[in-house]
């Protein structure tokens, strides 16, 4: 048995040992969306690759849950005890040799009527198509290239994922509740169970995966395999009380993090369900100066294949992880630093090196993108690559790099 807890957590997530008990949210989102009032959130600004700008969400969510993703705290009475199960790890077919690209071309997208900033949210993973959205007066909006009209009615919507085949997922204001939905073209068609929920990612076989009562540390990770029936709750380990789920493989493997404390672990789950965390890179910090600054970032949050990316490491200077799902290796990405990196199927990469300027990692191909440029989403084949651009202090908009 491992106590997994505040205090050893890191060491437990860095040795690969996992766990899978279920524990309940703490927030009761129901009984707070009706003494809630309308207020702007802050979607966290990995999610959306932001170049220190967040993506503006405008959803029904009262003040005390947006306080609850930044100062989550312990269940009363300490850790549990943790189980040791470990994860199923599907194997993966490798995917055929492909050059990589060697240079790339901007394309700036247009400005959306009326837009005074917006940026990517999600991108198929052949990159054919795009989401994102657009801050206009006191909304946000859903614009698609090459469609730069709001395709989903009514404002305040928010697409997190697509799959080739075109089917989006996302969540927004649904008759004054916060609501995952699934988009078929332009027509929304809430997900079953989806009311105080949350989706954030689509495989290839339209499997949905979110989280339920809130889109960070204090929710709880849910999965819709069938999207004909309700979600099912994707278990904790014990000692930890909320998670989130981010990214959904092909395979069914599930990618995200699970809260222990006030600190995220990033983690897995398989195609059964079964937990597992994944490791953090050696030399990574996860305990924060006290009072100085809040608690890790560190998460997976896209997953193709073997592969999986996202950070670790304190939230004010979290390093760009990619992780290696069939042998548990986790590395720091050499060359690029923040918060932005978006990775594909064959290991690629793409992020923000030292002097902010974007750039593409594949293979031992290095293409240098421009400067302010944040990337959101890299292709399966390495020839599509969604950023998002700085334009001012807080302000971004949206590009896209074709790659030969």
């Amino acid at each position: 048995m491992v106590d997994l807890n505040e205090n050893n957590a890191g060491d437990v997530f860095r040795a690969g040992l996992s766990a899978d008990s279920p524990r309940p949210p703490r927030v009761d989102i129901a009984e707070a969306m009706r003494a809630g009032r309308r207020v702007r959130t802050v979607r966290r600004a990995s999610v959306a690759g932001g170049v220190g700008l967040a993506v503006l969400v405008a959803i029904a969510v009262p003040a005390a849950l947006a306080a609850n993703r930044n100062s989550a705290t312990p269940p009363p009475g300490g850790a549990t005890p943790s189980a040791s199960a470990t994860g199923t790890r599907p194997s993966r077919a490798a995917l055929p040799p492909l050059a990589p690209p060697t240079s790339c071309t901007a394309e700036n997208v247009p400005t959306p009527s009326g837009a005074s900033t917006w940026s990517v949210t999600a991108a198929s993973p052949d990159g054919k198509i795009i989401y994102g959205q657009y801050i206009h007066g006191r909304d946000s909006r859903v614009w698609r290239v090459p469609k730069l009209t709001a395709p989903i009615p009514p404002d305040d919507q928010y697409v997190s994922g697509v799959n080739n085949d075109g089917l989006a997922v996302g969540f927004g204001n649904i008759d004054v509740q916060v609501t995952a939905w699934m988009l078929r073209g332009d027509q929304v068609t809430p997900l079953p169970g989806g009311v105080m929920a949350y989706a954030t990612g689509i495989n290839a076989a339209g499997q949905v995966i979110g989280s339920r009562g809130s889109t960070g540390p204090g929710g709880h990770p849910i999965v819709w395999r069938d999207t004909a029936a309700a979600p099912a709750d994707l278990p904790l380990p014990e000692g930890a009380y909320g998670g989130e789920a981010l990214a959904i493989a092909d395979d069914g493997t599930v990618v995200g993090a699970v809260t222990v404390g006030l600190r995220e672990y990033p983690y897995a789950w398989g195609p059964d369900n079964t937990g597992r965390p994944l490791a953090i890179p050696p030399g990574v910090s996860t305990s924060p100066n006290a009072g100085t600054e809040p608690g890790p970032l560190t998460l997976a949050r896209q997953v193709s294949g073997q592969w999986a990316t996202g950070v670790a490491g304190l939230h004010l200077s979290p390093q760009p992880v990619r992780w290696n799902l069939d042998t548990g290796v986790a590395e720091v990405i050499p060359g690029l630093q923040g918060k932005a990196v978006a990775g594909n199927g064959r290991g690629w990469v793409a992020g923000v090196q030292a002097g902010g300027k974007g750039v593409l990692l594949a293979g031992d191909q290095r293409v240098v993108l421009g400067a302010g440029d944040a990337p959101v989403t890299v292709s399966e084949d390495g020839r599509t690559i969604a950023v998002n651009h700085a334009t001012g202090q807080s302000t971004t908009s949206a590009k896209i790099y074709h790659c030969t």
